[in-house]
């Protein structure tokens, strides 16, 4: 009996995984036909820092423009550099935040604080 429950319990839990993957291709699929645009993510990439530092906080805001309040979004930053004259080492940094989008206004406040981390680990990192 124990087994039978232990390869029942295996089975469900194969299942399961599949059954929630398969809803969220319906959930996508269904937003494409009744012509909903959410957007859930926003990743930023940038190569220097003085791509990082020009990053127009109100485009960012408008890609949201279409959600719902209750969406959840994350914001991701990130980045990348080169070892160069300006860098001593190859490497990315990267932050993201999430949250619903009633709380752009937030989650945009902590992505730009968190943009002065990366400056300041990129910084730190960097100092030759």
């Amino acid at each position: 009996m124990k087994y039978f429950i232990l390869l029942t319990s295996l089975f469900l839990s194969a299942a399961l995984p599949a059954q929630n993957s398969f809803t969220t291709e319906n959930t996508l699929q269904s937003a494409k036909t009744t012509g909903s645009n959410t957007v859930r993510s926003l990743k930023i990439e940038a190569t220097s820092m003085e791509d990082l530092e020009n990053i127009d906080w109100d485009d960012v805001i408008s890609v949201f423009d279409g959600n719902k309040e209750e969406d959840e979004i994350q914001l991701i930053t990130i980045l990348n550099f080169k070892k160069d004259d300006k860098a001593k080492y190859d490497g990315n940094i990267q932050f993201s935040v999430k949250g619903k989008t009633k709380d752009l206004d937030k989650l945009v406040k902590r992505a730009k604080n968190q943009q002065r981390k990366i400056k300041r680990m990129y910084n730190k990192l960097n100092t030759k």
